[in-house]
């Protein structure tokens, strides 16, 4: 199925997007928003539309210096898990961050043009000269818009002039409006009244400067002139600063004008349905200085005629019939068109023009029209995936080793996996194979994700104690596994685990080609005092053997690490060449707001994230740390997150090493995981194994300082000053007071971290490459079979 990325720098505005990114849909393409956080109007439009939006890490503002740099990498990564065919952006932040963060990323770009604005800028159209050939195509939102682009040199194939368009059943006249809202606003249906709605943008220095770009500072001077001659005249402004500046401008106009003594201007706030003041008004009116449709098409669409300027693509809006064009910025201009008006009322031919104007709109500005034409545009360039048809889709049988449970979708059509942490590589897959996937299930929890969508679930029992309990629950996922194997073209698993190195055996005696995932190290991790007894020395000694052996056999490996695993467990050894990945699934977070200062001594707040289902995550040492650094008369408090069968063990523990000192937060999801490293200082991990921690490098990513043991790829992301020894509760202490006392150690911790967690995400770019070797390696196999 073909994806399509909408990137949009607000979660306000742009409800425009809505009904493409639906008629994308309607079509079977796969769409994700990547939108700023927070519950804008779009994003709960987006919401209701069922539609997947993802909170982009980058603010879209476009100033010299390393913030701008690692934010437009974290923007490339969250595209990039998108995993999209086609990347479409509106607004010029949107287009230019999109363009810059998808360099070199070989997928095609539609750049749709709202409005001709930041190309009254000389130094943007210069830029604009180069940087619009980024663009596969560009949909201008008007013909005018189309017409400046020309002239810049776009060629006329890459150019298409599309209007955004109107919703003709939305906004139709409502006779029935119009009394009860006059009568709201004090007013009888023998005034005249204007009506102009738009948000109230502060002056722009290098663009208009000292105006407005919507004009209210035109319509405001001309008025006086309008009530002169027609006493009964009523100006209705519908609209509040867009931001705060926006705000600022708007009470700074109140005060100019004298309108809190005015009783002939009403200013309201914005509202969400603007309809009834359309119904309401005899008039409309948009006077800006730059504009595409603008508010006119809502207008016209509910048979209000309008007086525009000609400013941008104002004048497409009305006909000569149907409405006024008057200079931008003239004032006498538009107090001459709103006196006009003001006759043809009078004469009994305003209201049809009216009736023209919704002809107008009908005739050129159908939103209908114009979504199907966008859409038309988008599908154009899309890259259809490898093997549309179903014969020859690869099937590919994947184990991991996380925990999950099962749920049936909606439809009833089948099982899906959720569980803690999505599979990112298994994700991948299968966009573009049929995957099944093995994972040992067990009760339901409260939230999750799916682990891997599009993947039917193959559940594998868990939870056995004891050796008579495991191996029959070896047995039976023994058989399950085989049974997948044997339907599958490829056998794909994490390392280490039994689960995995039970399919990785039978893909063999299958004669299936292996992919292997490694991400943890059996020979550290798989100790007696882990795994006690004689399940605890035969798995100790087995495993790290299974994923040697994997390791060397596979025909595609992918490791967490740059270097620490793949010295252990090297590929492709004496049996024949292979493919080597080293690509991280770590997923970049938003950025924090602002940067965190250095804890003011003495007190600092640690928070670490770990399952706490085996005793190798060292929360132990961690807490008896965090009491020798309490006895050293440092404020210190601990956060773990985390769940599983240890926790009551472990907070018992805690209390005895450092009492009231360490809270236990149980697992958290992303959004909520987010929102509690943003209220700690210090990340801190103390493992006695690890691949590549990716709760570490979330947390590098997000500016926090970081101290852990130096274990599996820690070495790769940490200074050699911030890692210990595992398993010694005193060297960690000392490590974390000597990050603590020194601000300016502090802040190149921060700097380095930041740096670091960029090149591990900088190795997620090779996920197409690897999904491209594995389908390479299976397709012999799904020839021969169809």
């Amino acid at each position: 199925m073909p994806r399509v990325t909408l990137v949009l720098k607000t979660n306000e505005g742009g409800l425009w997007v809505v009904p493409q990114l639906v008629a994308l849909r309607e079509t079977g393409v796969g769409v994700t928003a990547v939108l700023p956080p927070g519950p804008g109007r779009l994003r709960r439009a987006l919401d209701r539309q069922g539609i997947a939006v993802a909170e982009t890490p980058f603010d879209f503002r476009l100033r010299p210096g390393p913030r701008t740099a690692i934010g437009l990498l974290r923007l490339r990564r969250l595209i990039g898990e998108t995993r999209p065919d086609v990347v479409f952006y509106h607004l010029y932040a949107s287009a230019l961050a999109t363009r810059l963060a998808t360099l070199r990323l070989h997928v095609p770009r539609v750049h749709m043009v709202a409005g001709p604005l930041y190309l009254e800028s000389p130094v943007i159209r210069t830029a604009e000269r180069l940087l619009m050939h980024l663009d596969t195509r560009l949909i201008a939102g008007s013909g005018h818009t189309a017409d400046r682009y020309r002239e810049l040199g776009m060629p006329d194939e890459r150019l298409r002039a599309v209007p955004y368009g109107v919703d003709l059943e939305h906004f139709r006249p409502r006779p029935a409006d119009r009394a009860p809202l006059r009568t709201t606003l004090g007013l009888g249906d023998d005034h005249f009244v204007v009506v102009m709605v738009a948000y109230v943008y502060a002056p722009k220095s290098r663009v208009f400067p000292g105006v407005g770009v919507k004009g209210h500072e035109v319509l405001l001077q001309a008025w006086p002139q309008v009530v002169e001659a027609e006493p009964r005249a009523r100006l209705v402004l519908v609209g509040h600063g867009f931001d705060a500046e926006g705000e600022r401008h708007r009470r700074s106009l109140v005060e100019r004008f004298a309108l809190d003594n005015d009783p002939t201007v009403t200013w309201l706030d914005s509202v969400d349905d603007v309809r009834p003041y359309y119904a309401a008004a005899d008039l409309s009116v948009s006077p800006s200085l730059s504009e595409n449709h603008g508010a006119a098409l809502e207008a016209s669409a509910m048979g209000v005629p309008s007086v525009v300027s000609d400013a941008g693509a104002l004048p497409e809006a009305v006909t000569p019939d149907s409405g006024w064009v008057v200079a931008a910025g003239s004032v006498d201009a538009l107090a001459v068109a709103l006196l006009t008006a003001t006759a043809a009322r009078r004469a009994g031919t305003l209201a049809d023009r009216g009736g023209r104007a919704r002809a107008h709109v009908r005739r050129r500005f159908d939103r209908d029209r114009a979504v199907a034409a966008v859409r038309d545009v988008v599908l154009d360039v899309v890259h259809v995936p490898d093997g549309p048809d179903e014969r020859a889709r690869v099937r590919v049988a994947a184990f991991c080793e996380q925990r999950g449970w099962t749920a049936t979708t909606p439809d009833g059509a089948c099982s899906v996996v959720l569980g803690r942490t999505p599979l990112a590589l298994v994700a991948a897959l299968s966009e573009r194979a049929d995957v099944e996937l093995g994972v040992r299930v067990g009760p339901p929890e409260p939230g999750g994700s799916v682990l891997a969508p599009g993947a039917r679930a193959v559940p594998l029992v868990s939870g056995g104690t004891g050796l008579q309990a495991s191996v029959l629950e070896l047995a039976r996922n023994a058989a399950r596994a085989v049974a997948a194997v044997r339907r599958s073209d490829v056998v794909y698993a994490d390392q280490p685990g039994v689960v995995g190195g039970l399919a990785l055996v039978a893909g063999r005696l299958a004669r299936r080609p292996l992919v292997v995932n490694v991400v943890g190290d059996p020979a550290e991790s798989v100790v007696p005092d882990v795994v006690p007894g004689l399940r605890g020395q035969v798995a100790h000694r087995l495993l790290p053997a299974v994923q040697r052996w994997a390791a060397r056999r596979a025909a595609v490996t992918n490791f967490v690490t740059a270097e620490a695993l793949q010295r252990r467990y090297p590929p492709t050894g004496s049996t024949g060449p292979g493919r080597s990945f080293a690509i991280s699934t770590a997923r970049a977070l938003a950025p924090r707001p602002d940067p965190r200062p250095a804890p003011a001594r003495p007190a600092v707040s640690l928070v670490t994230v770990a399952s706490l289902e085996q005793p190798y995550k060292g929360v132990d040492e961690l807490t008896q740390a965090v009491g020798l650094l309490a006895g050293r008369g440092l404020d210190v408090r601990l956060t773990v997150v985390g769940e599983g069968r240890l926790r009551e063990r472990l907070r018992e523990a805690a209390e005895r090493h450092a009492p009231g000192r360490v809270t236990f937060t149980g697992h958290l999801y992303a959004a909520d995981l987010l929102h509690e490293l943003r209220r700690h200082e210090v990340f801190v991990l103390a493992s006695w194994t690890e691949g590549l921690p990716r709760a570490l490098v979330e947390a590098m990513a997000d500016g926090m300082a970081c101290v852990a043991t130096a274990v599996g790829g820690v070495p790769e992301l940490l200074e050699p000053h911030r890692t210990v020894a595992p398993r010694d509760p005193a060297a960690l202490a000392d490590a974390l007071a000597a990050l603590v006392a020194d601000p300016d150690a502090w802040r190149l911790s921060v700097r380095h971290n930041l740096e670091a967690a960029g090149r591990v995400f900088d190795r997620r770019d090779g996920v197409d490459d690897l999904v491209g070797a594995v389908l390479d390696v299976a397709r012999p196999r799904r020839r021969a079979a169809t």
